[in-house]
């Protein structure tokens, strides 16, 4: 089968990193239509997406340009690529790769068209080998092209901001929208540690503010949050709580141990009205006065070992208001609530942003000990893009599967609708047959409520539907105790 190349990677310009990326991707292209494995060679959406991502980490990062190309490409094509069943993906799109940059890396530069005229000799196979690094330690053609396009001093800097704003602005309002954990990853491993992710998070956040996707920041994050701290304690639970259950205490990440009377500090939470309406009914029967020993409080005991992954929606649905507060200001806030529940267990948790595509804000780590971190983090999440699950049920099962942890669970906070609805169902019966449990927290009416129930029924989870925002650390830490 023969397939058109996508019009964005042709007619490249002399002597320009977009254009030497563009002839990697054209290659890349090539390869993968005459592979005997592939099936299709990807969208022309995702070529766009590699060529703005790889250029925009180049500029901003420079270094091992070649292994940047390959990883950052990959990830972008990775979804659109179909291949032969049983086959490595990644593998095949490492090889396309590394065989572009090896054809490339010794010619001249010349216009784009004229290198990409010459399509013959193309193979199929295993052909990684043949793309090494440079044993000499020269940085080549591709090394020498970044170093003469960022240049020195403020001309650098500048040329930075203008590409990541062509990567921002280009994109903003469409589906395929560039989220927080996509872009860090852009620069820094997705299970790097917290810690150095956060380096490259403050390196970036003066353009997240510049670029109005994030208010004026702070040093520890922006200051509208101060005026949010009552925000998730005002909305009443009511009739603004629905909640499902699909799994018992027995096999959910904490159980309850026992009850004692209540003491001065206890949260209401944590009260047995069963036991204490029945306590009050016999000392009204019998004409008695209360006392707190007629309150009855459930004690709770968290396993010892348990890995959590909470699952994000930023789709841009999210920078709708509610109140006052945009979404997305106030799922913040419950999330920082909900970090200093857990910083209190023994708890590991990891973060996945979805929009489009899902990536890995952080990994495992344990809550108490890298808890500002996390918050920190959380503050510069913003929203944009469309709406893919499934693409961050995949996320959380590779975490998972890395996991030695006897408990594992995942919880999913969306507003909206998801494509590949039948993807999300096979994600959670994979996670479930790792012995996964699964949580769904629908905000709002928009939210695909049939299939977030369907997915908490399969992964032994529960389904919890919040008119309000408001409610989003009520319903957390609801989750977290299996109520």
């Amino acid at each position: 089968m023969v397939y058109k190349l996508p019009r964005v990677l042709v007619n490249v310009e002399d002597y320009s990193i977009e254009g030497f990326v563009s002839m990697v991707l054209s290659r890349v292209y090539q390869y993968l239509s005459n592979h005997k494995d592939v099936l299709s060679p990807g969208s022309v959406r995702s070529y766009e997406y590699a060529l703005r991502d790889i250029i925009a980490n180049i500029m901003l990062s420079g270094g091992d340009v070649e292994e940047r190309i390959i990883r950052v490409g990959v990830e972008n094509l990775y979804t659109s690529v179909n291949v032969n069943g049983g086959v490595d993906k990644r593998r095949i799109l490492e090889e396309a790769f590394r065989y572009a940059l090896y054809l490339l890396e010794d010619m001249p530069r010349q216009r784009g068209s004229d290198v990409d005229s010459n399509s013959e000799g193309f193979v199929k196979g295993n052909v990684g080998s043949r793309a090494q690094a440079n044993p000499s330690g020269d940085r080549g053609n591709v090394g020498n092209l970044v170093d003469q396009e960022m240049g020195t001093g403020s001309e650098s800097s500048d040329e930075m901001a203008n590409v990541i704003y062509d990567v921002f602005y280009g994109s903003v309002g469409t589906m395929n929208f560039i989220n927080l954990a996509q872009l860090i990853n852009m620069f820094i491993n997705p299970m790097a540690n917290i810690r150095e992710k956060v380096k490259v998070l403050r390196k970036l956040g003066k353009y997240l503010v510049s670029y109005g996707l994030l208010p004026i920041q702070g040093k520890g994050g922006s200051r509208v949050f101060k005026a949010l701290d009552n925000v998730a304690r005002e909305a009443s639970m009511g009739s603004a709580f629905r909640v499902s259950r699909f799994t018992e205490h027995s096999n959910y990440p904490t159980y309850i141990t026992g009850v004692r009377e209540y003491r001065i500090g206890d949260p209401a939470s944590s009260i047995d009205l069963d036991k204490t309406s029945m306590n009050v009914a016999k000392k009204t029967l019998m004409n008695k006065p209360l006392s707190t020993r007629d309150i009855v409080v459930r004690e709770y005991a968290d396993v010892k070992l348990m890995d959590l992954v909470l699952c994000l929606d930023t789709s841009g649905s999210m920078k709708e208001f509610s109140g006052v507060y945009t979404k997305m200001e106030i799922a913040k806030e419950a999330i920082v609530r909900y970090l200093k529940y857990l910083s209190k267990t023994s708890d590991r948790l990891s973060m996945i942003l979805f929009n489009f595509r899902a990536d890995i804000l952080w990994g495992p780590h344990p809550v108490k000990v890298y808890v500002s971190e996390m918050e920190e983090m959380t503050r510069f999440i913003y929203p944009g893009g469309g709406t893919n699950i499934a693409s961050a049920l995949e996320k959380a099962r590779v975490i998972l599967s890395r996991s030695s942890y006897p408990n594992k669970h995942v919880i999913c906070i969306t507003d909206g609708r998801t494509v590949n609805a039948s993807s999300c169902i096979r994600e959670t019966v994979r996670l479930r047959r790792m012995g996964v449990t699964l949580s769904t927290i629908a905000v709002g009416d928009n939210s695909d409520i049939d299939l977030l129930m369907r997915i908490s029924k399969i992964g032994n989870g529960l389904f919890i539907k919040i008119n309000d925002i408001s409610n989003l650390d009520k319903a957390l830490i609801m989750d977290k105790l299996g109520l």
